[in-house]
């Protein structure tokens, strides 16, 4: 988040009002801003025992922001999820239709992107009329994606160390050549590919 309070405290509710399984953390990173998402964020993490915040002392934009989350993720957490602050979720089966693709296909499926009525590519809406449900992807759309920790340690391992890339306490993160934040999600989804990993809409 940077300066996105009025955005930020939408995705909250939306995530409060909507996620009807708590068993999940939410770590918010703050990039300096000044316009009152520091003090929103340190009341709501005083309330909320599953809500985190990390103030960065700078803006490091989307892709710093992301990464930071990484360095901060429990060892144990087998999903990790990046959000984008001016996402709302709305329906109540939303993460549960997530999660289900990789407890059906755990070994293949390494990223689960939804569709939107505001983005673009084969997660806008109306395009996904003529497919099935829920499908194969090239690549996905950045905004909300949700990895599993296999892939992302795969990724690593693998791919990741032939190309020199660094890694986040073991995890695959974000290139950081993308700088604030541009097309790092069609990387991440090459990466995904690379290490034999499946994408898929729902």
């Amino acid at each position: 988040n940077w300066n996105g309070l009025e955005q930020l405290t939408k995705l909250v509710v939306s995530l409060q009002r909507h996620t009807k399984n708590d068993d999940y953390e939410l770590i918010v990173v703050d990039n300096n801003s000044d316009d009152g998402s520091k003090e929103y964020l340190a009341d709501l993490s005083e309330m909320c025992p599953n809500i985190s915040v990390y103030f960065n002392p700078e803006n490091t934009g989307w892709v710093g922001g992301i990464n930071k989350g990484l360095e901060l993720i429990d060892h144990e957490t087998p999903y990790v999820m990046f959000v984008n602050n001016d996402i709302e979720v709305t329906t109540d089966d939303w993460l549960d239709t997530t999660l289900s693709h990789f407890y059906s296909d755990e070994d293949e499926v390494g990223m689960v992107g939804p569709v939107s009525n505001f983005t673009m590519g084969f997660q806008k809406r109306e395009y996904n009329n003529d497919f099935p449900a829920h499908h194969k992807a090239s690549f996905l759309v950045g905004w909300m994606l949700t990895c599993s920790r296999q892939a992302l340690e795969k990724i690593a391992s693998t791919v990741d160390k032939d190309m020199g890339l660094d890694n986040v306490n073991g995890l695959a993160m974000l290139d950081p050549v993308f700088g604030l934040g541009s097309s790092d999600d069609l990387d991440i989804s090459m990466r995904m590919k690379k290490a034999g990993y499946k994408l898929i809409i729902c």
